[in-house]
Formats: structure tokens, sequence, C-alpha cells
């Protein structure tokens, strides 16, 4: 067998193995929204130690951890993906991602945010993993604050859940 660890990409869920805290953390935190309560979660660390493909993995293989699999939609998005470089891309990949796409007309924070809230109403709980966080701060003239407040609102009405890869901790980014 071939070593599956190569520098410079993301491992497939097959070839992945380890980070049990890691996976139990993330899937504890999700798994208490059958409270109504959704739960973020932020994994830091430096380059190169497997952030991407632990996000990767969470994505494919939620159905092994969580009780209620099929409620839960998850969003796999690498930030350094140029369509991600502006709100349009980034919330247009969200909704695509997410199945949503074509029921929103005219894609704004408003338009996204109505379109998560009413998956919520539905009982479906988007889970959005942001790998390479940091490209989101380093374009500030593209997601300015009022971003950050919108997905901060969402989460406040447990109606989105974000899993974060960074080699910064959040509140130092911010």
């Amino acid at each position: 067998m071939s070593n599956p660890f190569y520098y410079g990409g993301r491992v497939e869920p097959d070839q992945f193995v380890g980070r049990q805290s890691e996976l139990r953390r993330i899937f504890t935190a999700l798994e208490v929204a059958h409270t109504g309560q959704m739960q973020s979660v932020s994994v830091v660390g430096p380059r190169r130690i497997g952030k991407s493909s632990l996000l990767w993995y969470v994505t494919q293989r939620d159905s092994a951890f969580l009780q209620n699999a099929a409620r839960y939609r998850f969003v796999y998005l690498d930030l350094q993906d140029a369509r991600c470089h502006t709100l349009q891309g980034l919330l247009g990949q969200i909704t695509t991602e997410l199945g949503i796409r074509g029921k929103i007309g005219q894609l704004s924070l408003v338009t996204f945010q109505d379109a998560i809230i009413a998956l919520k109403q539905q009982g479906i709980l988007p889970v959005i993993c942001l790998d390479e966080f940091e490209e989101l701060v380093e374009r500030q003239t593209a997601f300015p604050g009022d971003v950050y407040d919108s997905w901060r609102s969402l989460m406040n009405q447990h109606a989105l859940a974000f899993i974060t890869a960074s080699k910064t901790p959040l509140p130092a980014l911010a």
C-alpha cells in the first residue's frame, strides 16, 4: 500500500486515520442540535497537519457519527478557491452545495439569511466547513463586518453551524 500522506493535499476519507478526539469534539458539538442549539467548532493548527483532511472527512462520513444524520447538510469549501474570493461567489458556492441556489433570487446577505432560516424551518441543519479561514480575513474589502454579523445572527438562531480550519485562533484573526 502506498503512503496516503503526501505533501500538499487532503487525504480521501478511505485513507483517513486517527484524530478520534477531534472527531468526537466536532460531532459532539453538532449532535446537540437535537436540543435546537447548533454548535460551531474551530480547528486550529500549523499548516500541513491535516486540518483540510479532517474537515473533508467530517463532510463525507457524518452518517457514521450522528444519530440523525439525514437532518444535516454538510458543505466543504476551500477558501483558497477563487470562486470563494467574493461575497457573491462564497454565498453562491454555499447555496449551491446546500442544494438551494435555484430557489433564491438575487443573492445577498438578506436572501442568504432567509434561505438558511427556511432550511431550519424544514428541520434541516446546515453545517458549513470553511477551510483556510484566514482567506476571508485577508479579503476585508470583499468580506466586511456585516458578513460576520449576519453569520453570527444565524448561529444565535441555531440555524447554522460552522466548522472552520485556520492556522491562527479565530479571536486572534478578529
